[in-house]
């Protein structure tokens, strides 16, 4: 389902949801093979559909810096690893504000 795909560079995110498996993700990367297909698990979305409900990429880093940042939201992290990753590349994740 591509509401759960976003997009950044040669870098495509996926979450696994009610709609998008296993076997969508691999189709991905057969399709894509000059782009990185990258899923992301969000443990306390428990019926997962759109990934900009949970994720917002809003500026990749630019060359070289530390600047990157996306919005997530604060009852739906992603999982701690993955978190970790995107800060070792430069990314600042912050937490959506409450309407």
């Amino acid at each position: 389902d591509a509401a759960d795909i976003t997009r950044v560079g040669k870098d495509i995110f996926v979450q696994k949801s009610m709609t998008t498996n296993d076997a969508g993700i691999m189709w991905l990367r057969s399709h894509f093979p000059d782009l990185r297909v990258h899923a992301l698990h969000f443990p306390y979305d428990l019926y997962p559909s759109h990934i900009d409900c949970t994720f917002v990429p809003l500026r990749p880093p630019a060359k070289d810096r530390q600047d990157g940042l996306a919005l997530i939201n604060p009852e739906r992290p992603p999982l701690k690893k993955e978190m970790e990753l995107w800060r070792q590349n430069g990314w600042k994740l912050l937490n959506a504000p409450w309407p």
